[in-house]
């Protein structure tokens, strides 16, 4: 199949040759035109040269007779020659504005395939940059799903060394998260409960809870709740371990409340 620019100058070159044969064949009906032209010419002047004469000769009527009906002849050569030359002439511009139409028609044909060809390139990079992200995204995810199972074989190795250091301390009689109490505040530091609004003040009949939480110190009333914390964070966790917390660190719908 021809290409866009192939048809293009198959076009150009029947058009050429076209018009080349037009330019041919009207320099051949210009000679005959010229021909028949002079001869018509010619026969006109004879026959006025032998107006003049008497018409009872009869040799001369003859060669007039003659002449005239070459006249007609003539006349009608050129008439059908005039004839096929306006044919041809209307068949080579039939011709000629067939190929101008086509001619635009290509034009358009390749203006639209360089429109396709544009489109084309759009997409390949659009393709190309969609196919660049999603390279990158995929990275991306992969590395987080290393970090990921990184963080999760860390926090397996700390609740396994939580529980085994929870049994321990269990078998000791040992609260686990004293032993993480460095944050704690002080006794010496806190005379009444740490909750807001409340004026319990700690002495022989009021003891001091810490909460497991946040550290603070606050009385029997408003750190009766206990949730499983993580022993590392000391944030809620579900495989965590209970834990004596104040009411501001106990979730409502984690309600459990400690046993006297």
């Amino acid at each position: 199949m021809l290409t866009a620019n192939e048809k293009k100058e198959s076009l150009r070159s029947r058009n050429k040759r076209l018009e080349t044969e037009l330019l041919k064949e009207k320099s051949r009906s210009s000679i005959v035109f010229e021909t028949l032209e002079l001869q018509v010419e010619k026969l006109e002047k004879s026959v006025l040269k032998l107006d003049g004469f008497n018409g009872n000769d009869i040799g001369l009527q003859k060669k007039i007779d003659a002449l005239q009906s070459l006249l007609d002849v003539s006349t009608k050569e050129f008439a059908r020659k005039h004839e096929e030359y306006q044919l041809l002439e209307e068949q080579m511009r039939v011709k000629c504005q067939r190929l101008l139409e086509e001619e635009q028609k290509s034009k358009q044909a390749e203006m639209e395939l360089n429109q396709y060809k544009y489109q084309i390139h759009e997409a390949q990079q659009t393709m190309s940059r969609m196919t660049m992200e999603y390279e990158q995204t995929k990275k991306n995810l992969n590395d987080y799903i290393v970090m990921y199972q990184r963080q999760m074989n860390v926090y397996d190795l700390a609740r396994r060394e939580n529980e085994l250091l929870f049994k321990m301390s269990t078998r000791l009689g040992v609260d686990v998260f004293k032993l993480h109490n460095d944050f704690w505040k002080q006794d010496k530091d806190v005379k009444i409960c740490m909750h807001s609004g409340c004026t319990a003040r700690f002495g022989l009949f009021e003891r001091r809870h810490h909460c497991r939480k946040c550290g603070s110190i606050f009385c029997q009333k408003h750190s009766q709740n206990k949730i499983k914390l993580n022993l590392v964070t000391r944030s809620f966790d579900p495989h965590g371990y209970e834990a004596r917390v104040c009411d501001g660190c106990f979730p409502m719908d984690q309600a459990a409340p400690m046993d006297e």
